[in-house]
């Protein structure tokens, strides 16, 4: 590849950019990696977070909601206490809480990916922009019981996930 968005400038970045960022995805535990890691990321440069991404799969299981849901007192404890990681109580919180109300919302089978998509299709019949498909998302979740999402969180995480080509003109991929 010889031409990507300007914020590709370090070699987490570019490996990011290259291989991940607005490559849809229907991999459950992908796009509950990905929702994790926006909240994660909140005040922070998204770089922080990449240099961390493995200590984070091992701390969290993987981004399992199934077996995030369960966490008890001591598994909080001990994330707060993890110094490779971030270690912001309510971004935890807001990981373990968004976990289980996946496990609520999904216990007729759907995954986290029909979820996701179907909201996601649903908000770009009645919204022209990513703003607004971003915002109408944030609404539904919210109404779901998601917490720690807002339009910023949301509009970084649907470029993630590449609910829309969030490339910039002249890279290779957009």
């Amino acid at each position: 590849m010889t031409a990507r968005c300007s914020w590709a400038t370090t070699p987490e970045l570019i490996a990011y950019h290259d291989q991940i960022w607005g490559r849809p995805t229907t991999d459950d535990q992908a796009l509950f990696k990905a929702l994790s890691l926006e909240i994660m990321q909140g005040g922070l440069s998204w770089e922080t977070v990449l240099k961390k991404a493995d200590d984070f799969d091992a701390a969290y299981d993987g981004f399992d909601y199934q077996k995030i849901a369960r966490y008890d007192r001591y598994k909080y404890q001990g994330l707060l206490q993890d110094s490779r990681l971030i270690r912001n109580r309510r971004k935890i919180q807001a990981i373990i809480h968004n976990a289980q109300v996946l496990v609520d919302l999904l216990d007729e089978g759907e995954g986290f990916s029909d979820y996701v998509w179907d909201l996601i299709e649903t908000a770009k019949d009645q919204e022209d922009s990513p703003e607004a498909l971003s915002q109408a998302v944030v609404k539904s979740m919210k109404k779901d019981g998601f917490t720690y999402i807002g339009p910023t969180t949301m509009t970084a995480f649907l470029q993630a996930i590449g609910a829309y080509n969030p490339h910039e003109a002249g890279c290779d991929l957009a």
